[in-house]
């Protein structure tokens, strides 16, 4: 059995408010109707969740129509909103439909009141629809990049684990050699000062590593914020030195100073440019005729904007592809 449309009226004639929901259940729209007439009322019943449907006059002695349209569409802007009334002007309803009402139906033409509240809900279920697929869309969106990030990285893991390996060697081998100075007779402090502030500095070095990766690993929403796009670069660029060492790829950056911050999602463009990278690094794989270089390049763009290029020396694609 369908459940009866919650429907809040805004009216101050009983009468008009009893014979509108008796039409609507001649044909067979069951309907709960809760009937007001004054501003705090209205925002009592507002706040309440569930509700299918407003119906609202436009002219009441304390409260008129269209702020009871703005304060809807503000509180609840899914909610469908017909005026009913007997003193509604074109020019009037006009203006409600460009503020948000969905529809307006004079008390003198009635009979209009049951398509209307059909197309009402109607439109109202293909909006609910449409953002559940939307939202459906996004998440989908979301699954994907965070595969291909971990797919990009997973091709990335043997020159990742060699960046790491790096710092964790150096500390090692300066940890020894500090245990060596101190094991001295006497003790020379001030090389193992230098072991020390060696060692620090390289297990900076590993953390900053693991801190990148772990961000295009992690799985969290969108949040975009102001970029410095140099700064981006730059740590893309960290991710990479095995990967162009290995190729023997010489990597070039022409960055532009002073580059106005660009609103958007660190991970995201990140996840943009190493794609870029790799690709243009897989692009020179065959090349042994010339130089492998990759040319990285930032640049403003239409005043406020910024282009960023990646160009490798690589085979190119064929015209017409």
């Amino acid at each position: 059995m369908q459940s009866p449309l919650r429907i809040l009226h805004l009216e101050d004639d009983a009468r008009d408010a009893d014979l509108l929901q008796a039409m609507l259940e001649a044909e067979g729209i069951v309907s709960h109707v809760t009937r007001v007439d004054s501003q705090a009322d209205f925002l009592a019943l507002l706040e309440q969740s569930g509700l299918d449907l407003i119906f609202a006059d436009y002219s009441l002695p304390s409260f008129d129509g269209l702020s009871a349209l703005k304060i809807a569409r503000e509180k609840c802007p899914g909610v469908p909103f017909i005026f009913v009334s007997g003193t509604l002007g074109e020019e009037v309803a006009i203006e409600a439909l460009k503020i948000g009402a969905t529809d307006y139906v004079l008390k003198d033409r009635l009979s209009r009141i049951v398509p209307s509240v059909q197309r009402a809900l109607r439109e109202a279920q293909e909006i609910t629809e449409r953002k559940r697929a939307e939202e459906a869309l996004q998440k989908a969106q979301a699954e994907l990049a965070h595969v291909t990030r971990v797919t990009v990285m997973g091709e990335l893991t043997s020159s990742i684990a060699h960046e790491v390996n790096q710092p964790l060697a150096a500390i090692v081998t300066n940890a020894n050699a500090a245990l060596r100075w101190l094991a001295g007779n006497p003790p020379n402090l001030d090389e193992v000062r230098e072991s020390v502030g060696r060692i620090v500095r390289d297990g900076h070095r590993a953390s900053e590593v693991v801190g990148r990766v772990r961000a295009l690993f992690r799985k969290t929403p969108s949040d975009k914020a102001p970029l410095d796009v140099n700064d981006l670069i730059e740590d893309v660029l960290a991710l990479v030195p095995g990967e162009v060492r290995r190729n023997r790829i010489l990597v070039r950056t022409e960055l532009a100073p002073n580059l106005p911050p660009v609103l958007g999602d660190r991970i995201q463009l990140q996840q943009v440019l190493l794609n870029l990278i790799i690709n243009g690094i897989e692009a020179m794989s065959a090349v042994t005729d010339r130089p492998r270089t990759l040319i990285i390049r930032s640049q403003r763009h239409d005043h406020e904007g910024v282009l960023v290029s990646v160009e490798d020396s690589g085979v190119g694609v064929e015209a017409g592809n």
